[in-house]
């Protein structure tokens, strides 16, 4: 079905890769565990040390540069979308 119909979805990095080399994916979303990492570290030790962190604020973490606040739960834009014209910027 390659051409005929469009497959995305979110994966991982390295598993999408060559999926999408062949055409049988044509876009995967992820994110770069290294800076999820240090956002979720940020945010545990702002709390350790007694702060309170907030919507809207900036980790000064590219994608979490403007936090959203739903109840307990903060969200960052730090997806990447992969796709045939980028795949060579993910060294898989």
């Amino acid at each position: 079905m390659n051409g005929k119909i469009a497959v995305v979805g979110t994966s991982l990095a390295s598993m999408a890769g060559k999926l999408i080399e062949t055409n049988a994916v044509q876009m995967a979303s992820a994110w770069d565990p290294a800076l999820a990492g240090k956002a979720m570290n940020k945010l545990a030790l702002m709390i350790k040390n007694g702060e309170t962190p907030t919507d809207g604020m900036d980790l000064g973490i590219k994608g979490y540069e403007k936090l959203t606040l739903k109840g307990k739960v903060f969200y960052g834009s730090a997806w990447i979308d992969i796709t045939k014209d980028n795949l060579k910027e993910f060294n898989f």
